[in-house]
């Protein structure tokens, strides 16, 4: 389960990690985490690549993509479709309505493609699973993602429209790390009415994009039955991409933040929409405009960076330097008889080995050969280490 914190998200009530759904019609169930401000969080768009370690004892290829599946969405066999089809080079496809996973039958080097659409992640929870522990099965693996939205959808009105963004931008009036705005307007031919409007910081080829676009018009235009109660539906989807979505998810998994501050904070951090009345020439040094701060709830900027994950095995050496070394090497002076070179300096040691090792399992494996393949070195086996842990027992006990 998603941590969400009380003055910012409603705590779920059950563990489908999704807190409330809110039924605009029979024809559109609309899911997400609800805000305090009557806003929805969600998940809208996934893609991760699993690479995997080819051997001439590895088992048919689609076996593995089924066991795959089965282990990552907890679904029964007899529920996936397959078909010769996917996208990115990737011939053959299984999937369960808008969750696909995809291999090449001829290049198992490609590893096997997971994507979930917008309607992806919506059938993701209607599978009653929830999204930290479907990423941390990812992590046992070596797994690179490719790219993860996530929207805000504002359904208020409260706070500004696509039109109020676009007339700060002319005006001068915002402050922002991306270099452009592109706005992009869908019109009518017959009525020259106006079909959706999109406004897009950032390029499609970067690895972090921020749009804004009107979600009841794009709806209607695709002849979308929506609420006549709903009036106003506006989207805010930031888009992750490689090493950003590799943070974000990090981020999440180590529950440092949860979605709702998360993807605010970011969003605070690259881009401020400045006081439109101020008369100072330097629109940095203007205040924020209040509407702006009340649609982020005022939550602090969050930059994105290199991030390290909490399982990672540099993270690990990392934490064991800076917190143990110390109480270490104090508890193993408290027991010594005398500063005189014996058995106890390796003996100490070897405890805190073996001690390790009874707590050890596969998928502590799993990220260690993840490193170790990631530096050139060969995997290890449970069994092998087994044995390594035998020998040095041996070692230690035979007299000198």
């Amino acid at each position: 389960m998603i941590s969400l914190s009380t003055n910012s998200i409603k705590t779920p009530a059950t563990n489908r990690g999704v807190d409330n759904t809110l039924n605009l019609n029979k024809f559109l169930i609309y899911q997400g985490f609800e805000n305090n401000l009557g806003q929805f969080i969600l998940f809208d768009w996934f893609q991760a690549t699993i690479l995997i370690e080819i051997d001439e004892h590895m088992p048919d290829f689609r076996f593995f993509a089924t066991e795959l599946f089965l282990e990552l969405f907890d679904i029964k066999a007899v529920d996936l479709c397959f078909e010769y089809k996917g996208i990115n080079g990737y011939n053959a496809s299984l999937y369960y309505n808008d969750i696909y996973i995809m291999y090449n039958t001829f290049r198992p080097d490609m590893g096997i493609h997971i994507k979930m659409s917008g309607q992806g992640c919506r059938d993701f929870e209607t599978l009653n699973l929830n999204y930290i522990e479907f990423f941390k099965k990812l992590c046992k693996y070596n797994v690179n993602f490719n790219r993860v939205d996530i929207s805000i959808d504002d359904f208020t009105g409260k706070y500004f429209t696509i039109s109020k963004l676009n007339r700060y931008i002319k005006k001068k009036c915002v402050c922002s790390k991306f270099l452009s705005a592109i706005n992009i307007e869908k019109t009518k031919l017959s009525d020259c009415s106006s079909l959706g409007n999109t406004l897009q910081f950032g390029s499609k080829a970067s690895d972090f994009q921020v749009t804004f676009y009107d979600k009841l018009k794009e709806r209607k235009s695709q002849n979308i039955i929506v609420n006549n109660n709903i009036k106003f539906w506006l989207r805010t989807e930031l888009r992750f991409r490689h090493e950003r979505a590799k943070e974000v998810i990090y981020k999440i998994i180590d529950d440092e933040y949860n979605i709702n501050v998360l993807v605010k904070g970011i969003l605070r951090e690259y881009i401020s929409f400045k006081d439109i009345k101020s008369k100072d020439s330097n629109v940095s040094r203007r205040e924020e405009e209040e509407w702006w701060i009340d649609f982020l709830e005022n939550v602090d900027n969050l930059k994105l960076t290199n991030y390290l994950p909490e399982n990672s095995i540099t993270k690990k050496e990392q934490w064991l330097k800076e917190n143990t070394s110390k109480s270490n090497f104090m508890v193993y002076l408290s027991k010594l008889n005398n500063l005189k070179l014996d058995d106890n300096t390796q003996n100490y040691m070897f405890d805190l080995f073996k001690k390790g090792f009874e707590k050890f399992d596969f998928n502590d494996l799993k990220v260690i050969n993840q490193y170790r393949l990631s530096n050139h070195l060969e995997p290890f086996t449970m069994s092998e280490i087994s044995d390594y842990i035998d020998d040095i027992n041996i070692l230690m006990s035979l007299p000198f």
